[in-house]
Order: C-alpha cells, then structure tokens, then sequence
C-alpha cells in the first residue's frame, strides 16, 4: 500500500500535467505542492526548522499523512480549481483508511489553514523575483495575522 504522500505526488504529477504546458509553471505547480506536504509533515513531526511557517504547537493525535493531503488537495484545488471535483474524490479516498471522523475534519482546517500559507509565500516570493529582489522572505512577510482554527 503507498503512503498517503506518495499518492498525493501521483495526483499532484496527474493534476499538473492535464493542465500545464510550459515547463516553469509545471515546475513551479509541482514545487508549490512538495513545499506544502513536507511544510504539513513537518508541521505535525517538528523535526526541521520551517522556512515558511511560524510553528505552533501541533495538535494531538494529528496524522502528518492526513495533514500532507489535505494540504495538497488544497493547493492543488486553489491553483486548478476546474480539477475541484477529481481533487476531492482523491481527498476522500485517501481519508478512507481513517476511521475517525473527527480526524479527518481536523487535517481537513489544517490543511486549509497550512496551504493558504504555504500560496501566500509563494506569492511573495513571486513578487520578490518579479521585482529582482532575491533576498529571503521573512516569515512576517508570510504569516498571515488571523486566529489558528479551533480544533473540534
């Protein structure tokens, strides 16, 4: 059986590659979503020191594999919101090995909240290159300034 996160880099390679031609973009689609899984998977494990997030404390019990999908089908659906439909039946069949439901709705806010995080970097990092500026993001340019979702 492959892990959650090898099978969202199979949705993610199928996803990009029905909807890029230019060889940037894909590249770019696909790096977006590679730095929002191991961003989720970090987020739960800790292990590395974020280049994007502001690290708060991980919720319980959390599955990193979970948190990575639904971070991924977020992204994916924010970038190719016409894929919506396909997206959210992978969602589904990743979730379906996950008995709790409870869990499921958890990775679900946090993979919105993780993904939108990880695009608003994405998006001042484009501004940064746009502008010739190739200096380091800070993490206050990235963080959005909003409450952390309530766990249910």
């Amino acid at each position: 059986m492959r892990s959650m996160v090898a099978e969202w880099n199979a949705t993610a390679v199928s996803t990009v590659m029905r909807s890029e031609r230019e060889p940037l973009r894909t590249a770019r689609a696909m790096a977006t979503v590679h730095i929002a899984m191991f961003e989720a998977m970090n987020f739960i494990a800790g292990r590395y020191a974020s280049r994007v997030l502001v690290r708060p404390a991980a919720p319980l019990g959390m599955s990193g594999s979970a948190v990575a999908a639904a971070t991924a089908h977020y992204v994916l659906v924010e970038m190719y919101p016409g894929r919506k439909a396909a997206l959210d039946q992978a969602l589904e069949r990743s979730f379906a090995a996950i008995p709790d439901d409870r869990e499921k709705s958890n990775a679900r806010i946090w993979g919105r909240q993780l993904g939108a995080i990880v695009l608003a970097a994405m998006e001042v990092s484009d501004s940064h290159a746009a502008s010739g500026d190739c200096s380091a993001v800070s993490h206050a340019e990235v963080v959005p300034a909003r409450p952390v979702p309530a766990l249910q």
